[in-house]
């Protein structure tokens, strides 16, 4: 990915579209030198935002790849869930507090998941091992792109499961010739986790927050803890 100091003209005004639509809210829940950053275009935000140079040209990229995603969200409206995730993302790239962004989208409360450790541990079966890496898959291609996500997720599959039933078709799709109801234990089992972890950490080094925006519900079906994601500066 090329990296840019300015957003394009879509980015930009996706951007701004979504500032706009929670002004008021932003207005109000935040303190008032920041709800003056409403009426300013995205880089000048964060030009005011983030005084090292580095640190913003990522958040630039991370907000043009957040803009697209966003566009694309806004346009399918199959996935409210998903589009209120990357929205807050943006908001919070941009500065605004989380008690702004919560109440912008009048998220109701939610009872807080269990510790992982307090989960009972699932059969991790082929076929729910298929539909975790299909689902994250998905998540990598809507925010990175199909060629990025497809990279990083056959790089990080380790061979040992390459050699045991997970291959690669020459157009990059995933053959499994396993049994559907075949459970992967032990040793099989570190390695699936291994392989989400990577995948996972590689597609963060592009898009910070990637961890926050796939299914948690898989996350924690494999008892993998977000913190236990490594990611890339």
């Amino acid at each position: 990915m090329s990296l840019s100091n300015k957003l394009s003209p879509m980015a930009s005004y996706y951007v701004r579209r979504l500032i706009q639509s929670h002004k008021d809210l932003l207005h109000t829940m935040t303190d008032s030198d920041a709800s003056d950053l409403t009426l300013l275009e995205p880089e000048e935000i964060l030009h005011r935002l983030v005084t090292n140079p580095s640190e913003r040209l990522q958040r630039v990229n991370n907000l043009e790849i957040l803009a697209r995603a966003y566009q694309s969200l806004t346009t399918d409206r199959r996935h409210p869930e998903q589009l209120k995730q990357v929205e807050r993302q943006i908001l919070l790239l941009l500065g605004f507090s989380d008690a702004a962004i919560s109440g912008s989208n009048q998220k109701p409360e939610v009872a807080t998941a269990p510790p992982l450790e307090t989960v009972i541990r699932k059969a991790l079966t082929i076929a729910k091992s298929v539909e975790i890496l299909e689902a994250l898959l998905k998540s990598g291609e809507l925010y990175l792109g199909p060629r990025i996500a497809k990279d990083y997720f056959i790089g990080s599959c380790p061979e040992s499961l390459q050699l045991k039933g997970f291959e690669f078709k020459e157009d990059h799709q995933l053959k499994v010739s396993r049994g559907m109801t075949d459970t992967l234990e032990g040793q099989e089992a570190e390695d699936f986790k291994t392989w989400i972890k990577l995948y996972m950490s590689r597609c963060s080094s592009i898009i910070h927050g990637f961890d926050a925006l796939v299914n948690q519900d898989h996350l924690a079906y494999c008892s993998i803890p977000r913190e236990k994601i490594e990611y890339s500066d």
